[in-house]
């Protein structure tokens, strides 16, 4: 079996421009060591057609900030995002990868008693004393940072889903001192905790 994610580039069309898009800045990866392993030949998306990339750090890094972003910023490529458990089975195509995996610097301060919203991809926490929130189900890939900003009391977000509870049931993450900080992923009907600064999971 093979697991992974796909990101799919599609060339905007001749009426955009008539020849294929150079992607300058994509390869394989990198091992533990930082150096890049089977890297690629340069990659062109044709005319009318696509490549699918397998999302490495350096494709990611090439879609977030590199040139497959600036390609998308004039117009001249779209992406999409593609994902399966298990690449043997039939892959199926999710939709725009902007509204799932993109880490951007949209924040928003949630409120005692506001639930976290899942509209933005980092949500900030300023409390006055002992306050909570809520963190509702997400879609499937979707990234979602915490952080704690100002927290004179505790802030307790409470997980619709948890990961790290037994049968994904509902859960708790607590920040306290500021700079209190997590990152999760909603993955398989819940959300997972993929890094943590000082966050208490329970």
């Amino acid at each position: 079996m093979s697991y992974g994610i796909i990101l799919r580039v599609t060339h905007a069309g001749a009426n955009v421009l008539n020849s294929s898009v150079y992607l300058p800045d994509t390869h394989d990866g990198k091992d533990s060591n930082g150096r890049v392993q089977n890297q690629r030949s340069a990659q062109y998306v044709p005319v009318g057609g696509y490549v699918d990339l397998v999302f490495s750090d350096q494709v990611a890094f090439s879609y977030q900030q590199g040139g497959i972003r600036g390609l998308i910023n004039e117009g001249y490529i779209s992406t999409s995002f593609i994902v399966n458990t298990d690449f043997s089975d039939a892959i199926t195509t999710v939709g725009d990868l902007d509204s799932i995996l993109t880490l951007t610097s949209v924040v928003e301060d949630a409120g005692d008693g506001v639930a976290t919203s899942l509209a933005t991809s980092t949500t900030y926490y300023i409390t006055g004393g002992a306050e909570t929130s809520t963190l509702a189900d997400g879609v499937s890939g979707q990234i979602k940072i915490l952080v704690g900003n100002t927290l004179p009391g505790a802030m307790v977000v409470t997980v619709a889903h948890a990961g790290w509870k037994a049968g994904n049931a509902a859960g708790t993450i607590t920040l306290t001192p500021k700079g209190d900080a997590c990152t999760l992923q909603f993955v398989n009907g819940a959300w997972y905790c993929i890094g943590n600064n000082g966050c208490a999971f329970a």
